[in-house]
Order: C-alpha cells, then sequence, then structure tokens
C-alpha cells in the first residue's frame, strides 16, 4: 500500500493508512477554494454512494487536496459540512 505520510484529514489530524485499508476508496482530486466546481464533484460522489445503498458502508470517499497553501481544514469541514456526504470524508 502507498504511503499516505504528510495528508491531513478534514480535522487536520494525520490520515491513518491502516484505517484508509478496511474499505474500498474513491479518490477525488481537486482545490475546495473554487466553490464553483468541487461542490459538482463531491454531489456526484454522493449521489453514487446514495444510489448503493447499504452498500456505500464498504466505500470510503476521499478528497485530496492539489492546493493545500489556499484550502484550509476550516474550508474543508465546512464543504463536508454543506454536502452532508454519507461517508466520512478524510
Amino acid at each position: 500500500m502507498p504511503s499516505f505520510a504528510g495528508l491531513r484529514d478534514a480535522r487536520g489530524a494525520a490520515v491513518d493508512e491502516h484505517a484508509l485499508a478496511t474499505r474500498y476508496r474513491l479518490v477525488t482530486f481537486g482545490f475546495h477554494h473554487l466553490p464553483e466546481r468541487v461542490p459538482l464533484t463531491l454531489m456526484g460522489v454522493h449521489q453514487a454512494l446514495e444510489q448503493l445503498g447499504a452498500d456505500a458502508a464498504r466505500i470510503l470517499p476521499v478528497f485530496v487536496s492539489v492546493d493545500p497553501q489556499r484550502d484550509t481544514t476550516a474550508g474543508a469541514v465546512g464543504l463536508r459540512e454543506t454536502l452532508s456526504t454519507p461517508a466520512s470524508l478524510p
């Protein structure tokens, strides 16, 4: 499994690669400081998980920022709350 050294979750805590190993991962890359694009992508993830129903528990959506200088922990938490994603978004 690749190393996730340096990655942080939406709360700013280090990503535990062992926790990521427990489910399939649906990884998206982007930046959340651009409100016109990211919500569309993450809404697609949200809708896909809703369509899976109970099987969605087997999927861990992971959003990786490609602009950590402008993407803040507070912004990530706010985006997650706004979208009400059914599974946790590290």
